[in-house]
């Protein structure tokens, strides 16, 4: 393997996927996955917010983020996996049994 480029994120990330029809990458997301973790030592039933973080290709050749679909941990904590299906997003969790299945809220206008 040889490094072609680094890709910056605003969260930790899990299971990268790539869309080859789009050349988008998917992954799920820990949002401050560190002060979480800290504070499950105290609570270890506390929430750790995640969800799907989107990247998109973009004409030089990079990537820039697309969508962020976060929540706050309590449907499912420690998001470790995610995908887009229509205006629903699944997400799984390395943490918990099950998986989540939220639809997007639409996009409002200020």
């Amino acid at each position: 393997l040889g490094h072609v480029r680094d890709i910056a994120s605003p969260h930790a990330l899990d299971n990268i996927d790539c869309d080859e029809a789009t050349g988008d990458l998917t992954a799920g997301s820990v949002s401050l996955m560190w002060a979480h973790m800290w504070k499950l030592k105290v609570d270890p039933k506390g929430y750790v917010p995640g969800g799907l973080l989107r990247f998109r290709g973009t004409p030089e050749g990079g990537y820039s983020v697309a969508e962020d679909d976060l929540h706050d941990g309590s449907q499912l904590s420690m998001i470790s996996t995610g995908v887009a299906w229509g205006d629903t997003i699944v997400l799984g969790s390395w943490h918990e049994p099950g998986f989540a299945a939220c639809v997007r809220a639409p996009a409002t206008v200020a």
